[in-house]
């Protein structure tokens, strides 16, 4: 996190997956507009999820609109097209970047597909800014398009309990390649568990087959073990998971060696 005196605000940065019109992304420009400055730089449209994918071979067009009284910055491309204009485009580097508040959940292993998820691994692991992304359960909206309107009602819930996760994220020390990911439940509370990020998929992804194509089913595992964020969050709970972005297996690496023992010794790499 960027070093702040004591007289100066916050920097952040407001993306998601959900266009800069989306409800949630006004939610958050609320709260933080109270105690720091902040920019908006989101998908012109939908983009659930999209992942992480970048869009490769064209020219991705971006402009600006007026959201919720303020400039927002709109990529026509996925969250992380959004997250690296933003941090080319603005002049100066988020000392935190918040995703969302997306609508649907983002928890267990289904964490990889999710757009708003997908923006906060970009900064964290591209220009290793601290990131927290943020989603609440809802009854199946996830995919339609919003159009900048904002209801009153979640400055109080989820907003309250927001405002408090980003002025303590706001404060703390994040190592690097490090993020949170917050989930509210769709009933208000003030009652929080950190929990870790359940290895298993909560969405199934079952499928439906025919000749020429397939659909997904909406299905569920309903074997998470406890103390994980679906299982917290199904229990009426706020989950936050502190995740980390480390693709080695550093238990494997021994055994990995093993296998390459005659090659690696070769190279110079094992020492006998």
């Amino acid at each position: 996190m960027a070093r702040r005196t004591k007289k100066s605000k916050p920097f952040i940065m407001l993306t998601g997956d959900d266009s800069v019109r989306a409800e949630g992304l006004i939610l958050v420009k609320r709260i933080v507009e109270k105690f720091a400055d902040y920019a908006v730089v989101a998908t012109k449209s939908q983009q659930s999820a999209v992942g992480g994918k970048i869009t490769f071979g064209l020219p991705i067009v971006w402009g600006t609109e007026i959201v919720d009284g303020t400039t927002a910055y709109w990529v026509d491309g996925t969250p992380s097209d959004a997250v690296y204009f933003g941090f080319n485009k603005l002049n100066k580097k988020p000392d935190l970047v918040i995703s969302g508040v997306n609508i649907g959940r983002n928890t267990t292993a289904n964490i990889h597909r999710s757009g708003t998820v997908a923006a906060v691994i970009t900064a964290v692991q591209s220009f290793l800014v601290p990131a927290l992304a943020t989603s609440i359960v809802t009854d199946g909206r996830w995919f339609h398009e919003h159009d900048g309107s904002f209801n009153e009602k979640y400055l109080a819930y989820p907003g309250q309990m927001l405002e408090i996760i980003i002025k303590k994220a706001l404060s703390t020390q994040f190592e690097p390649y490090t993020f949170w990911n917050i989930n509210f439940p769709e009933e208000a509370t003030n009652q929080v568990r950190v929990v870790k990020t359940a290895q298993q998929a909560y969405w199934k992804n079952d499928i439906v087959m025919t000749d020429d194509d397939f659909s997904y089913i909406d299905s569920k595992y309903d074997g998470l073990p406890p103390n994980t964020d679906t299982v917290a969050l199904n229990e009426g709970f706020i989950s936050i998971s502190a995740c980390k972005i480390d693709y080695t297996d550093d238990k494997g690496l021994p055994k990995l060696s093993k296998i390459f023992n005659k090659y690696l010794a070769k190279s110079g790499q094992l020492k006998r």
